[in-house]
């Protein structure tokens, strides 16, 4: 897949979680990369919103969990970030 190609999912793709009312669906993204290629610059944009220009090198795993809502559905992301080192 190309990162200029957009990516569809089918249904049966993902975890469908209906017992709770927070979501109504949940990913679990892992982002993995070489070292010092700007994941985390990444994540904490789309997280947060947010840029750092001088950002410390992620030390083992870090995570951010972001909430969308997508054709009227909750879709709740936990989005990993790795070391680069795997």
């Amino acid at each position: 897949m190309s990162l200029s190609q957009p990516f569809q999912i089918s249904s049966s793709s993902f975890h469908h979680k209906m017992s709770t009312n927070e979501y109504d669906y949940l990913f679990k993204l892992l982002l993995i990369e070489d070292s010092s290629v700007g994941k985390s610059c990444i994540l904490l944009r789309f997280a947060n919103d947010s840029y750092v220009d001088s950002y410390v090198s992620t030390i083992d795993v870090d995570f951010k969990i972001q909430t969308v809502e997508l054709d009227g559905k909750i879709v709740k992301l936990q989005i990993w970030d790795t070391a680069g080192q795997e």
